[in-house]
């Protein structure tokens, strides 16, 4: 039997004549003696070093001695061309104090699956009275000093119908061209050097992406439920200057006079075919008073197909609609996947009842029977008969004329 050598164990002989080399090899860098070979390694490190001080300094990478990105810098600073200041305005006055309306918070999947929903009723909806405001997370009660309509005028529709036909990517691509380049842009295009920094996932790259954030300006479109509030607040750490525009009665108005955000705007969404408008006019409001929008956004699902739109209205980058409104239909994205020769699952759409023979000869069984819209895995219900489907088509089209997702 052909067995391995062990390998030899490094005697205290051994290690005693390792140690002495690597002080030997440390001293001749530090005196300048040692073998020529030594000599010659301790020339090439040297000249390494160099070369990367020098190529600091060329490429603005971040270092001491005043060069590189710190030059950049050095005399650049975000000037915003206001006409109003502000961070000095008071804070956008309702009507009467009648407190505030938050959304609908279920869980009733064990902490698993959080629903954020639009409130079926002014009972359901969360209200925090107006001698509450200061400590907003305290136990809410139930809604029932606002007036009748506030809940259509706080709540967004979901319904897409009443907003513009998408932009073809032609169209879209010159807007943005087009558009007038705020202060955060033109200090990006001023840095564009560091264009390799600014996608680097090290602590280079993320100072100079922070710097950059600092003094942007993003309009937020509909804060969500009150349990995002640290969103808000983490951006304004980041330097973020943010503007809410909202339903008249959301909680994020709460927001100003805590300091987070620099103005709340309300938007009454009672009529969904005048939301889109009346949402340009106060872009074009917060446009001209803080000297330029550097980006919308916002961190509820309802309110993606809108915000894309008005991206695209301002000439602001962001999500392309005919892209949102693809993604957000689970039967056009399967169509989508199609047209591109990806795999995906067999599918079929069900307009109506009569639909579910065909759709269960198209599939077969098991088979799992869902909403073209939706999150938290509402109305998603795995079937096993035709029997099963026909009960869950009942109950999907149930649960679903409840919700607005």
């Amino acid at each position: 039997r052909v067995r391995r050598p062990r390998p030899r164990r490094p005697t205290r002989r051994r290690k005693f004549a390792r140690t002495v080399a690597r002080a030997r090899t440390q001293s001749c860098f530090d005196s300048g003696e040692g073998t020529r070979t030594e000599r010659r390694q301790k020339a090439a490190m040297l000249s390494l070093q160099i070369k990367e001080a020098k190529a600091r300094e060329a490429d603005g990478s971040l270092g001491a001695g005043g060069g590189g990105l710190s030059a950049a810098f050095g005399n650049m600073k975000l000037q915003r061309r206001n006409t109003l200041d502000m961070s000095s305005k008071p804070p956008t006055p309702t009507a009467e104090p009648r407190g505030f309306v938050d959304y609908l918070q279920d869980n009733e999947r064990a902490n698993r699956d959080y629903v954020e929903g639009v409130p079926r009723s002014l009972e359901q909806a969360i209200f925090t009275p107006p001698s509450r405001v200061g400590s907003f997370f305290a136990a809410e009660s139930p809604m029932g000093s606002l007036p009748t309509g506030s809940l259509q005028s706080n709540f967004l529709s979901a319904d897409t119908k009443f907003l513009p036909e998408p932009m073809l990517p032609a169209e879209r691509e010159k807007k943005i061209r087009e558009a007038k380049q705020t202060p955060t842009f033109e200090l990006v295009r001023k840095v564009n050097k560091l264009q390799h920094l600014m996608h680097a996932a090290t602590d280079k790259g993320q100072t100079l992406r922070r710097q950059l954030l600092s003094g942007a300006v993003v309009v937020i479109i509909c804060a969500g439920y009150s349990g995002k509030r640290f969103i808000y607040e983490r951006a304004k750490e980041l330097g973020v200057r943010l503007v809410i525009i909202d339903g008249p009665d959301s909680w994020s108005q709460t927001l100003v006079e805590d300091g987070v955000i620099e103005k709340f705007m309300p938007l009454d969404m009672s009529d969904p075919g005048a939301v889109f408008h009346e949402a340009v006019k106060l872009l074009k409001e917060i446009d001209a008073e803080s000297g330029g929008i550097d980006g919308i956004c916002t961190f509820w699902e309802v309110a993606v197909p809108l915000v894309a739109r008005l991206a695209e209205s301002l000439g602001l980058p962001g999500n392309p609609s005919l892209a949102v409104d693809t993604a957000r239909d689970k039967y056009l994205t399967r169509k989508a996947l199609e047209e591109a020769d990806l795999p995906t699952p067999s599918s079929c759409m069900i307009y109506c009842k009569e639909d579910i023979p065909k759709a269960a000869s198209a599939v077969g069984f098991p088979a799992v029977i869902k909403p073209v819209n939706g999150a938290a895995s509402l109305g998603v219900v795995k079937v096993s008969s035709m029997e099963d489907l026909t009960q869950a088509y009942a109950k999907v089209m149930d649960i679903m004329s409840m919700c607005s997702v």
